[in-house]
């Protein structure tokens, strides 16, 4: 990389061979890492350019994309249901979805944010949404089939980043740079968010993070401080699996019917903005 790194991500480990990891930079690349006994060997596998047709045309180099240049990468993941599916947000806040076997061409890409994209994640439940934090005040929603994101939520203040919990489909929690902890569950209040504290004064906060099996969130901010914080009973309920279905199921549907409602909800918005 020729500029500042500001993701790296572990590829889950094959049988039989070599570890292997990717990178998002400034640069405009996304690279794979691959450690080969004592060699660290490394294969770009997209370069993001900055318009939606990207650098192959029927084998042809475009000119234009070449000259455009390419659009700083911040942030990246992968998803846990498609095999090499991953999107990456950009610095012009642009989120393009691409494909580690297919680098010559964006598989997607969606509008909605105005300013850089500092952290993008998959839902840990559902195959199908993700959810990105943007320098634009906003944390936003999206179906991956859908250019527009389902809904967006004002935060006051620039964002840092936003992650899912690993207990819920409907709970996420974001750092703003006014210093609070914003934690939404979107089957409780669509709008609102649950919690909203301010945790630091004088600093930004800038990462989050949920405890994988614990109520326990940390977060950091610009100062170089990290916070342990737990989670109130309200924001950490679990929701009950009907008999014959698994838990996975259960939370796809809860999504599902908070994706539904919001869609109508757009959709009778749009109606009467047309009228």
């Amino acid at each position: 990389h020729m500029d500042p790194v500001w993701q790296v991500y572990w590829l889950p480990e094959e049988p039989a061979k070599n570890l292997t990891f990717c990178s998002v930079s400034s640069d405009g690349r996304v690279t794979m890492w691959t450690l080969a006994k004592n060699e660290l060997q490394y294969t770009n596998i997209m370069e993001l350019a900055l318009n939606d047709e990207t650098n192959d045309k029927g084998g042809q180099v475009d000119t234009d994309a070449a000259l455009a240049g390419l659009s700083g990468g911040t942030c990246f993941d992968f998803s846990s249901f498609m095999d090499g599916i991953f999107v990456v947000g950009t610095e012009e806040g642009k989120i393009r979805k691409c494909c580690r076997a297919y680098n010559s061409q964006y598989l997607f890409s969606y509008e909605g944010h105005t300013m850089p994209i500092y952290g993008i994640q998959w839902n840990r439940f559902h195959p199908d949404v993700f959810l990105t934090a943007s320098s634009d005040w906003t944390v936003k929603l999206w179906e991956q089939n859908t250019k527009k994101p389902l809904v967006s939520f004002d935060l006051g203040s620039s964002v840092g980043e936003a992650c899912w919990a690993p207990y819920s489909s409907t709970v996420f929690a974001a750092v703003t740079a006014d210093g609070k902890v914003h934690v939404y569950d979107l089957n409780e209040n669509k709008h609102e968010p649950m919690c909203d504290q301010l945790v630091v004064r004088k600093a930004k906060l800038t990462r989050i993070c949920f405890n994988p099996k614990s109520p326990i969130l940390l977060v950091g901010d610009d100062r170089g401080t990290v916070l342990s914080l737990k989670l109130s009973p309200n924001l950490r309920k679990i929701t009950k699996t009907e008999d014959g279905k698994d838990r996975a199921q259960t939370e796809i549907e809860k999504l599902n019917k908070i994706i539904e409602i919001t869609t109508k909800d757009r959709q009778l918005m749009e109606k009467a903005g047309e009228e």
